[in-house]
């Protein structure tokens, strides 16, 4: 009997060699789980063996290679929406060659509906849910060569109808709950090879499966992944001094709820006393309900060096409006009682490069909920630097399931990556780098062309917003000047972006929206592509980054567009003045940036101003920092009479040397419009 495991790890797509690397953990706890279950069967395998190469297998001579000189009886599937493409295209291949294999798929997007079963009947069985128990009774019975079809888990296509076995009783199977050190030789002599050979190696673990709630948007919130089970936790540090031996390494939770049970302080205090300085926290998914803990838990990892990334606290509020998010299915909707806790958390300058995360395409959202959400994260000063999620809608979800309620319609839409490549998408082997989503585009309540006209204003306003800053001068001087709020200014804002008004924007900006929403719709695939400006990469995030650096004065157009629809601009002749002032802060996309092809560019000054760094991310322009931070005095523009002039060889120093004189409040009297 030979067992053959195939994943691939989104870091493996997304990442050049040598940068990180994904430690396949999951290999060695099912190998492990069957050792103990079933051990006087273990030794009637004669092989186990797994590959998480992100190469397809038709073009992996080595591992073809390797199959064929070890052919195998069972191949086990690990999917997720990332890999999906590569890993079926992996089976085919397998199927081919050796027909009388059995192939599973198993992972958080194995598919069980009947339409996806029928389609795909190069694999032979689906266990949607928790797997390894099932797939110790399959080996079992293999070996007795005995029917398989019969067991627990199991779900497969009979060539006419789909068949659905029980689920296995999640007691019955506690994969990573019990994992020991049986193979530990085997771990130790890979993790010697991953360290050595890459930057940072990826330790994902366990400390509690499962997930009490039952989001739309997520598959642990099915049925088959409610009850919640923990591990004993000294196994668990004993993986914390194995990995405290390494000096590369990072310590990665899959837990739905990180933080959701005092325990997971005391995880993190063993990895700051017993790491030895080599084991960092990667960014984990923090529990939703104790917001208050979870902040705790993130400074303490911060203030004890154990943290790794550069995005430090997460907020995950999906929606502002409590009522769409507890459409969607939780339990608890307290979004502003998150919002007070993350402001708390984040007020030291150090900590406030946080990611509110927001996804766009939930059922009971609008094109206006959208901008009235946009609304409360500028006016709470927490605007993320990342756009908004895609609603991706995963096999086993709540909202896959026949009875659901919701109408919507979603699209297999192609991202090209911003990072790295892989050789040859399969089915486009045109593209050199890309992933598939299966993606909300439509619902009852929000149009395919409203999502794009959306995301593209929120992707303009969390660029020069919620990362540059570069909004906020003219939106303090508006509000403290003319009594204009930040609602106004977005539901006017958004105005311009809503398809009934695209006509009427600048050709460029309405070209881009057009082409995403020819992409949200699946009618396009985005590809890199050189945009009419010569800016490289357009991808649904970049998309308005660029636009806004390669057509400054279009955007500044849209921008006086907005203000005169708010005030009497004639009556305030600063406004211009000040317009022009930030216009001349903007970095333009030049000859230097695409020769580079460099995604981190077209930054400003208020990049550098707010981040109090002089490192300019991965660019090489010149910079003096000022002996005054004119981010921190532009927060109460009111007072503001003299900005300091950055000493910055790209931006137009003749305009900057300007010293830019705003009048007093009493001294303005315009008038602003109903």
């Amino acid at each position: 009997m030979n067992i053959f495991i195939n994943t691939v790890y989104l870091d493996d797509i997304t990442r050049g060699e040598g940068v990180e690397k994904r430690f396949p953990l999951i290999y060695f706890w099912l190998k492990d789980y069957y050792y103990q279950r079933s051990p006087e069967n273990f030794k009637k395998v004669n092989d186990w063996s797994f590959s998480d190469n992100p190469t397809p297998l038709r073009e992996d001579v080595d591992l073809q290679k390797r199959l064929l000189d070890t052919p195998p009886d069972i191949v086990g599937l690990s999917l997720y929406f990332w890999n999906e493409e590569i890993l079926l295209d992996n089976a085919r291949w397998i199927k081919e060659n050796f027909p009388k294999c059995l192939i599973i798929a198993a992972g958080p997007s194995a598919d069980s509906r009947e339409e996806w079963m029928k389609k795909h009947t190069h694999v032979d069985i689906v266990i949607p849910g928790p797997a390894a128990e099932s797939f110790r009774r399959i080996v079992d019975l293999k070996l007795k060569d005995q029917d398989v079809l019969d067991v627990a888990g199991v779900n497969y296509w009979n060539g006419t109808k789909a068949i659905r076995n029980a689920p296995v009783p999640r007691h019955a199977d506690p994969l990573v709950l019990d994992y020991v050190n049986n193979f530990r030789d085997e771990v130790v002599e890979l993790l010697d090879e991953y360290t050595q050979k890459y930057e940072k190696v990826i330790f994902l673990t366990l400390y509690m499966q499962g997930c009490p709630y039952s989001c739309s948007f997520c598959e642990q919130g099915t049925k088959l992944w409610t009850k919640v089970l923990t591990r004993d936790i000294k196994k668990l540090y004993s993986e914390i001094d194995l990995l405290a031996t390494y000096k590369n390494c990072v310590y990665e939770f899959a837990d739905a709820n990180f933080g959701i049970v005092p325990a997971y302080e005391d995880i993190v205090d063993y990895v700051i006393e017993n790491g030895k300085g080599n084991i960092k926290f990667k960014k984990p998914p923090l529990a939703k309900n104790q917001v208050d803990f979870t902040n705790h838990l993130m400074r303490k990892m911060m203030d004890g060096g154990v943290y790794y990334g550069d995005q430090f606290g997460v907020l995950t509020l999906q929606d502002t409006n409590p009522e769409i998010v507890k459409m969607n299915g939780r339990p608890f909707s307290k979004e502003y009682e998150k919002i007070k806790a993350y402001q708390e958390f984040t007020k030291d300058v150090e900590y406030k490069t946080g990611q509110v995360e927001i996804i766009m395409g939930m059922p009971g959202q609008s094109f206006d909920s959208l901008a009235d959400s946009l609304n409360e994260l500028l006016k709470n000063d927490l605007l993320s630097a990342y756009p908004p999620y895609f609603y991706h809608v995963f096999p086993n979800t709540v909202l896959t399931n026949p009875d659901n309620t919701y109408q919507f319609k979603a699209n297999k839409v192609y991202v090209r990556s911003e990072r790295g490549y892989i050789k040859g998408l399969i089915d486009h082997p045109e593209s050199d780098c890309g992933l598939y989503y299966n993606t909300m585009i439509e619902t009852e309540t929000l149009s395919t062309t409203e999502l794009a006209g959306s995301w593209y204003h929120w992707s303009m306003m969390s660029h020069t917003f919620g990362f540059l800053g570069w909004m906020r001068t003219p939106l303090e001087y508006l509000k403290n000047y003319h009594g204009v709020s930040s609602h106004d200014f977005i539901k006017e804002y958004a105005k311009q972006f809503n398809p009934s008004n695209w006509k009427n924007l600048p050709e460029s900006f309405r070209l881009d929206i057009e082409a995403l929403s020819r992409w949200f719709s699946g009618e396009d695939r985005l590809y890199d592509r050189l945009d009419n400006s010569g800016a490289y990469a357009l991808t649904p995030r970049l998309s308005s980054k660029y636009r806004f650096h390669s057509n400054p004065k279009e955007f500044i157009g849209i921008m006086r567009t907005i203000i005169s629809n708010l005030i009497d601009i004639e009556s305030d002749p600063q406004i211009e003045g000040l317009l022009g002032w930030q216009l001349a802060k903007i970095l333009p996309i030049d000859e230097h940036d695409r020769e580079r092809k460099n995604h981190f560019i077209g930054y400003n000054f208020d990049d550098i101003a707010r981040c109090r760094t002089t490192r300019y991310w991965k660019s090489d322009w010149e910079f003096v920092w000022p002996k005054e931070n004119i981010y921190e005095k532009s927060l109460n523009i009111k007072d503001i009479q003299y900005v300091p002039t950055p000493v910055w060889n790209h931006l137009d120093n003749n305009l900057l040397q300007k010293e830019l004189i705003l009048p007093r409040k009493t001294e303005t009297h315009s008038i602003h419009k109903n």
